[in-house]
């Protein structure tokens, strides 16, 4: 994977079951703008707050996108009660 901003150390994680684990290169975007770049980089799953008893998102051996600072709405048709977040 490239230098990416935002990108962590590989460490080890798991969900709140604590299984499975695994290591990962942990990337955490500041701005929506730079998903495209890290999706681009290789092989990469988004994860959410990581409270998942036994389907924890991780990607061993490539990156999983911390999407915690991620979480703006960008727009909301009223008309058709569609919101893109």
């Amino acid at each position: 994977m490239s230098e990416v901003l935002g990108k962590l150390e590989a460490q080890e994680i798991s969900g709140w079951g604590r299984h499975p684990v695994g290591t990962t290169d942990l990337v955490r975007p500041e701005r929506l703008r730079e998903l495209p770049e890290l999706m681009a980089s290789g092989s990469c799953v988004a994860r959410g707050l990581g409270r998942s008893y036994g389907d924890a998102s991780f990607n061993s051996g490539g990156a999983t996108i911390l999407m915690e600072r991620i979480d703006r709405f960008i727009a909301f048709d009223e008309s058709s009660g569609v919101l893109e977040c």
